[in-house]
């Protein structure tokens, strides 16, 4: 059976339509979860609960009263050791809390982003009093599987969880940029707490801690009709660095290389995004 998918993105990641519009290989760019740090997911799936339950307990991690926003800008960046910011790329959103309210069993805050003054994105946040969640609607994809629920972003507590399930491949059907082809391998992700840092927004100081995704991609596709492997493997890694009571004042897609036996390199371009300036509404 052959999967299909809709763009979708991680909450704060908002930059990773970037990165999925740089990376052209294949035409994975439909195939592909950034990451998260955070995770909006825009396609449908299954039914199957997620392990990770928020409770409420009115903790504020992410402010959540109406009216509430954020400005970013987002930029894309060569994939290192080049590591050159594209200011071509460069863009402005803006994410805006426009309710609150129970959402799928759980009293949610809803925030949209908005380009050039368009809704582009729509996420629904859910916390306690050390961890964040945000919803997916689900996904599945020739790569991997995530399940509909409420997912866990951040956690101030623990040191390492998984993101979402490890998947493993064996002889599965997959469509690379209409190329036929059998994928065996796995796809394992994983999201870490790091230290802090400071971090300046506006002419004020934070105090900002690392969240990092990576998802760990190692297959072996075997196309038809062509003799001949060809090993996908990279990490993708999402960085987010969160300030409690502010949300995400900078956060990271990190670019990298696939190599290609016989084929060649390809590129793809990772992105950042910067807080520049906002106001929590009282």
């Amino acid at each position: 059976m052959v999967f299909t998918i809709r763009i979708f993105v991680f909450p704060y990641l908002l930059i990773s339509k970037k990165f999925l519009s740089s990376f052209t290989l294949y035409k994975m760019k439909n195939i592909f979860l950034l990451l998260l740090l955070s995770v909006v997911i825009l396609s449908s799936c299954s039914d199957k609960a997620t392990p990770n339950e928020p409770t409420d307990s009115g903790a504020i991690l992410l402010p959540t009263t109406i009216s509430s926003f954020w400005i970013n800008t987002n930029v894309e960046v060569t994939p290192s050791p080049q590591d050159s910011v594209i200011e071509s790329s460069r863009t402005n959103d803006s994410v805006v809390v426009t309710a609150n309210g129970m959402y799928q069993g759980r009293q949610a805050s809803t925030q949209i982003t908005f380009e050039n003054g368009m809704p582009t994105d729509t996420s629904y946040y859910s916390q306690n009093a050390t961890e964040l969640y945000s919803y997916s609607a689900g996904v599945q994809t020739d790569f991997f599987s995530i399940p509909r629920g409420w997912l866990k972003v951040a956690d101030y507590n623990a040191s390492s969880w998984k993101p979402f399930p490890d998947t493993t491949l064996v002889n599965t059907a997959a469509s690379l940029g209409g190329i036929n082809a059998v994928l065996n391998g796995t796809v394992k992700a994983t999201s870490t707490k790091g230290g802090t840092s400071t971090i300046s927004v506006a002419g004020t100081s934070y105090t900002a801690t690392l969240f990092t995704t990576t998802i760990a991609v190692n297959l072996m596709a075997k196309p038809e009709g062509i003799p001949l492997d060809a090993p996908i493997v990279f990490n993708l890694v999402t960085k987010v660095y969160h300030v409690k009571g502010v949300g995400v004042v900078s956060s990271a897609i990190e670019g990298f290389t696939l190599q290609l036996p016989l084929i060649g390199a390809f590129p793809s371009n990772g992105s950042t995004s910067t807080l520049l300036r906002f106001k929590i509404a009282s």
